[in-house]
């Protein structure tokens, strides 16, 4: 799990200890904290239905629908009127889409992208195309947006010349935002919600040491509430583990907020 994180940070130039680490899925908060200490990733955030997370965002995304035309063209001399008629017609598809789905005017938008490299590449970048008609300035314009979304994606750009393989336009009817309630607020005391107290083994710097450890019902937290680790929180669809010298905070709208950087690593 560490070098699944690492492929898809580091080795595309971005610094993990710069990011909170989410734990999502019904196993991801057993595991979260160790993986952020072995990465020197500051803080863990476990929201409140991890179990559930991938489904929330599924009822909560909005509506989209995409349309390609395979247009392989050299940006350099490109049939900018060709262009802009295939962009066109992919256009109309994807209102016509949005009329189908009964999408408001209100609630609509058109993005257009296209699929470029450089000339030999075997890989494409998908960049958003410039809005406005299509001419000798938006293609300078497309220049440079791909130059920066390949700099992005790889950390580096080349001076060579470039070519769309690929057109799109993605019609997307947008649905309202969900919104985090805000819990009870408590007085920094969790033991209200503390179930019992057993033996846990945990892996300290590599060795197996057993520890005293209390267990705590997820749902009898409150905002502000401090959890001293070693600690397991539990819930229907997770269960959060605390190592040992962690700490953690429950904050306003319930999500578990764990400092990784008071262990000495």
């Amino acid at each position: 799990m560490t070098q699944a994180i690492e492929l898809n940070s580091v080795r595309r130039g971005y610094d993990p200890r710069e990011f909170t680490l989410v734990a999502g899925g019904g196993a991801g908060a057993l595991f979260a904290c160790d993986i952020a200490l072995e990465l020197e990733i500051a803080r863990v955030l476990v929201p409140p239905h991890p179990g559930i997370i991938a489904a929330t965002g599924l009822l909560a995304t909005d509506l989209q629908h995409e349309f390609v035309a395979t247009e392989r063209h050299a940006l350099k001399g490109v049939d900018t009127a060709r262009l802009a008629a295939r962009f066109a017609e992919l256009l109309a598809q994807a209102v016509a889409q949005l009329d189908a789905d009964s999408v408001p005017a209100d609630r609509r938008l058109v993005r257009r992208l296209a699929d470029c490299r450089y000339a030999g590449q075997g890989y494409e970048v998908r960049t958003e195309v410039p809005a406005g008609a299509v001419d000798a300035a938006w293609v300078e314009e497309l220049k440079e947006r791909f130059h920066a979304a390949h700099e992005s994606e790889y950390g580096h750009r080349f001076d060579a010349q470039i070519e769309i393989i690929n057109i799109r336009t993605v019609a997307i009817g947008r649905v309202d935002d969900l919104r985090a309630d805000a819990i009870e607020a408590g007085d920094g005391d969790p033991s209200r919600a503390q179930t019992l107290e057993r033996e846990v083994v945990f892996d300290v710097d590599g060795k197996a040491v057993r520890h005293a450890t209390p267990f705590y019902e997820r749902d009898l937290l409150r905002a502000g509430d401090r959890i001293a680790g070693p600690a397991i929180v539990e819930q229907y669809d997770t269960t959060t583990v605390i190592p040992p010298g962690l700490v953690a905070e429950i904050d306003a709208h319930g999500n578990i907020v764990i400092d990784c950087t008071l262990r000495p690593r």
